[in-house]
């Protein structure tokens, strides 16, 4: 955007010093060198449109209103000098008229500026910049065979460097801005592309452009100097055109031919790379497919081992749930994390009621203080060795009953959730009173042997006493002092034999109905009653 931007700023420059040259009569100005060709007020007005739109391109990077309204200026100023148009407007009869060559170039010049800003119109658009520039460039042609000597030649160019001088620089210059507003566009996008054709066009079209002009100077400057006539002249410049352009050409076609090969190699280069890459795609392929296979695999095995630990969780699950055993587990400061429905029937709850409780809230007064101390027991113990806790807790129920529970705890640790404790217990609360009342049955029992033998010891005497007493009493039948001491003392035995059977009586002992789960009990209250004892 360089050229666009100087275009810009020279063009409007140009047009207002030509205007002010026509308002101030300066010659210079308006014709460069006196008695040269001017450039007309039109043309310099349509200079300075040019070049308020090719400052906005340069500005925007894109066409606006701004600049389809000066490319239209431009065309309407041109197309005005039209006889029609003077006729029509008889004020604009005064004004000097540009020549037919620059009215070419600004309306070509004009059009590409409309068509520049549209995809579709921007190649067109660069050709007509390029012919209007190309108009300029042939007027420099012109007056370097004026300059020469040539001007009385009646020729195509001779009679067309009518142009001003600083007209053809600014056609020139407005052309060359034109063609590069959009260099990515177009024409412009195979002359400035780093291919061949790009480069064959910058190598070649300075020299088409440049040469001829440069060996035509020469040729006159030949004739002039003396150095050669008209047609040696020209012969001398057909032969160093061919020398020189052959030269272009061979050196053009040499580093096309050096690209082509830098192209190849990388060609190639990049051919085995592709090869190189590809193989290593296809074993990386190969590693990824074995990989995926053994993470299917793997994927696979840890579901089976899933769903085998969702199914011993379920069992486990519905074996504590269905278990009559007092199951429970806590954490490390005693909260409970789950309690079975025979632990929590058995201490008047249900589970939802005992999660979240801290199981020293169970245990009865007088063992709360011991808690804390198996806490630390059970926490200080090396995992390896499978901590285990046991002993006797007394509970207390909802209803303040207190039970005494023989437990059984183990702590576990497993990776990614903190240690717990899962214990077992078992109510020994009957079977203690059972043991209780089965040494009172004991004891009694031996009282009882006892009671036996000592009855069978006394009633053994007491019955020869009662025999002793009853002959006695025959003997002394005849003295009534003797018969009433003698039936004094039977009366006396027959007491003692009563309170002897009594004892009898007394100690029998009746075993009660049993059930498989409780032992034998003994019944002491109906331990008086008649009947043989059990």
């Amino acid at each position: 955007m360089r050229l666009p931007r100087l275009a810009g700023l020279a063009l409007p420059i140009l047009g207002v010093a030509v205007l002010c040259g026509w308002l101030l009569d300066v010659a210079v100005l308006k014709s460069v060198v006196p008695g040269w060709a001017t450039m007309k007020p039109i043309t310099a007005i349509a200079f300075i449109l040019l070049g308020i739109a090719l400052r906005r391109f340069s500005s925007s990077g894109a066409g606006d209103a701004v600049t389809a309204g000066c490319g239209l200026g431009v065309v309407v100023l041109v197309l005005g000098q039209s006889p029609a148009v003077l006729a029509a407007v008889p004020a604009m009869g005064h004004l000097e008229r540009m020549g037919p060559f620059t009215a070419v170039a600004l309306v070509l010049l004009g059009l590409a500026v409309l068509g520049l800003p549209h995809r579709r119109s921007v190649s067109l658009a660069q050709w007509a910049a390029l012919a209007g520039g190309y108009l300029g460039f042939l007027n420099f042609v012109g007056y370097a065979h004026r300059l020469q000597g040539l001007g009385h030649l009646n020729s195509p160019v001779a009679t067309y460097t009518e142009m001003a001088g600083h007209t053809a620089a600014a056609l020139v210059l407005a052309g060359a801005a034109a063609l590069t507003v959009r260099p990515q566009a177009g024409m412009m996008a195979i002359v400035l592309s780093d291919g061949a054709g790009g480069m064959m066009s910058r190598r070649l079209l300075p020299a088409a452009l440049g040469l001829p002009l440069v060996l035509g100077w020469l040729r006159l400057m030949g004739e002039r100097a003396g150095l050669w006539g008209v047609d040696q002249g020209w012969a001398v410049m057909g032969l160093a055109t061919l020398t020189l352009f052959g030269v272009i050409v061979w050196r053009s076609a040499r580093a096309l031919h050096h690209t082509d090969a830098e192209r190849q190699r990388a060609a190639g280069a990049l051919r085995r790379a592709h090869d190189e890459l590809e193989r290593r795609v296809q074993l990386r392929t190969l590693d990824l497919e074995s990989a995926i296979q053994a993470l299917e695999e793997e994927v696979a095995e840890r579901r089976r081992i899933e769903q085998a630990l969702r199914s011993s969780e379920e069992r486990y699950r519905g074996l504590i749930e269905a278990s009559r055993g007092l199951i429970c587990s806590h954490d490390a400061d005693g909260t409970l994390l789950m309690v079975n429905p025979a632990a929590a029937a058995a201490l008047g709850y249900t589970t939802g009621e005992l999660v979240g409780r801290n199981l020293r809230e169970l245990l009865a007064p007088s063992v709360r203080g011991q808690f804390a101390e198996y806490l630390a027991q059970i926490a200080k113990a090396p995992i390896a060795e499978a901590p285990i806790a046991e002993g006797l807790m007394r509970v207390v129920t909802r209803a303040g009953e207190e039970r005494l529970w023989v437990y059984t705890n183990v702590r576990y640790e497993e990776p990614g959730r903190p240690p717990y404790v899962l214990g077992h217990a078992h109510d020994i609360t009957e079977l203690k009173r059972v043991e209780s009342l089965a040494r009172e049955a004991a004891a009694l029992r031996s009282v009882a042997d006892l009671a036996n033998a000592a009855a069978h010891e006394i009633n053994n005497p007491l019955a020869i006493i009662v025999g002793q007493l009853e002959m006695v009493r025959r003997k002394s039948a005849h003295e009534p002092a003797i018969v009433s001491r003698i039936e004094t003392a039977a009366e006396a035995v027959q007491r003692i034999s009563g309170i002897i059977a009594k004892m009898g009586s007394i100690t029998r002992l009746e075993r009660l109905p049993t059930s498989p789960s409780v032992p034998p009990l003994l019944d002491l209250h109906r331990s008086g009653g008649s009947g043989p004892v059990s």
